[in-house]
C-alpha cells in the first residue's frame, strides 16, 4: 500500500473519530501493522511512522527480528513517541533449532541476535513493552486438552517435555533487559489441524446447540476492529488467513460506506457460523 493510501485512510479515521455521529470510537488512538507479514520490509516505513505521528496513532510493532536491523532500530527511537510496543516472534535461540522452527538459513542467526542485542542497548525506553515471544507447546497444555496433536506433528521432532521451557530459559538469559515469555501456539482457527488442533477443547467449550455471538480478541474483532489488507480491502479477522471474509474496500469506498453496508452485517453473520466456530477467541450463547 502506498503513503498516499495510507494517509487517505488515517485522515478518513480522525474524521469520523472527531465527528458527533463518527462510527470510529472517540478512544481510538492505537493500530497495528500485523497480518502473517513483517512491516520491517516495508520499504517506505520511515514515512509511515512519519504518518502515524501526524495524524496522532501510538503503533505495535512485531517482527521475527531477521529484518531489525540497525536502521530499523534507529527509526523507532526516532519515534519514540509512536512505537509503544515491539514484540518479537523468536520460537529458539539455538543456531540449527532457530532455522528449523523458523525457516530461515542458519547463517542468519548471528544477524538476528545482533539485532536483538542492538535493540536491548537502544530500546530500553519501552520497559516491558519490549517483548520477545517464544512461541511453543509443552506436555501441560496437551495434557489438559488445550491442543490435540495432528497426524503429522511427529515431523516436527518436537520434545513437549523440554523445548519450550528450555528456549524460554535461554531467551532470559541471553537479552535479560527485555521481556521474555512463553508464548503457546494454536491453530488459527485450523489452518495447521495436520500439526495440531483446538478443535477437541472448542467442542467441549461450545457444549450443545450453542452458537457464536461475539469474539473475546483484544475486544470483539467482529464489531469493533477495523482490519485493512495491503490492497485496501476491509476484512473481519486476523484469522481470516485468505481474506475470505471481506466487506469492503478503502480504495473506493469511505470507512462510513464500508462499516454501516449490509454486506458487513451479512459477514459477521456468516463468519459467526464457520470461521468464527473454529476460533479459540470465541464468545458462545449461554
Amino acid at each position: 500500500m502506498s503513503p498516499a493510501m495510507i494517509e487517505t485512510i488515517f485522515a478518513d479515521l480522525v474524521e469520523e473519530r472527531n465527528k458527533p455521529d463518527g462510527v470510529v470510537d472517540r478512544s481510538l488512538t492505537h493500530i497495528t501493522f500485523s497480518h502473517y507479514n513483517e512491516i520491517l520490509l516495508y520499504k517506505h516505513f520511515d514515512e509511515l511512522m512519519e504518518l502515524c505521528r501526524k495524524y496522532g496513532f501510538k503503533t505495535y510493532l512485531m517482527s521475527n527480528g531477521v529484518s531489525l536491523t540497525k536502521q530499523r532500530v534507529d527509526t523507532i527511537k526516532q519515534y519514540s513517541d509512536v512505537v509503544v510496543h515491539l514484540g518479537l516472534n523468536i520460537p529458539a535461540f539455538e543456531k540449527d533449532l532457530w532455522a528449523k522452527r523458523a525457516g530461515f538459513d542458519a547463517d542468519q542467526f548471528e544477524r538476528l541476535i545482533n539485532n536483538v542485542t542492538y535493540a536491548a542497548q537502544e530500546l530500553r525506553h519501552l520497559g516491558s513493552e519490549l517483548q520477545i515471544g517464544v512461541n511453543g507447546i509443552d506436555r501441560n497444555i496437551v495434557n489438559n486438552g488445550y491442543v490435540t496433536l495432528g497426524e503429522k506433528f511427529s515431523e516436527l521432532d518436537y520434545n513437549l517435555d523440554a523445548e519450550h521451557e528450555r528456549q524460554h530459559q535461554l531467551g532470559k538469559a541471553m537479552f535479560p533487559t527485555i521481556n521474555v515469555h512463553k508464548a503457546s501456539l494454536y491453530d488459527r482457527t485450523g489452518l495447521i489441524d495436520h500439526m495440531m488442533t483446538n478443535k477437541p477443547h472448542l467442542k467441549k467449550l461450545a457444549g450443545n446447540n450453542k452458537t457464536v455471538v461475539g469474539c473475546n480478541n483484544w475486544g470483539d474483532r467482529s464489531i469493533e476492529w477495523l482490519n485493512v489488507n495491503s490492497a485496501g480491502s476491509v476484512f473481519l479477522c486476523c484469522n481470516d488467513y485468505n481474506f475470505d471474509y471481506k466487506f469492503g474496500d478503502l480504495t473506493k469506498q469511505s470507512i462510513r460506506e464500508v462499516w454501516q453496508s449490509q454486506l458487513h452485517i451479512d459477514v459477521i453473520e456468516k463468519a459467526y457460523k464457520e470461521i468464527c466456530t473454529n476460533c479459540l477467541s470465541a464468545r458462545w450463547s449461554l
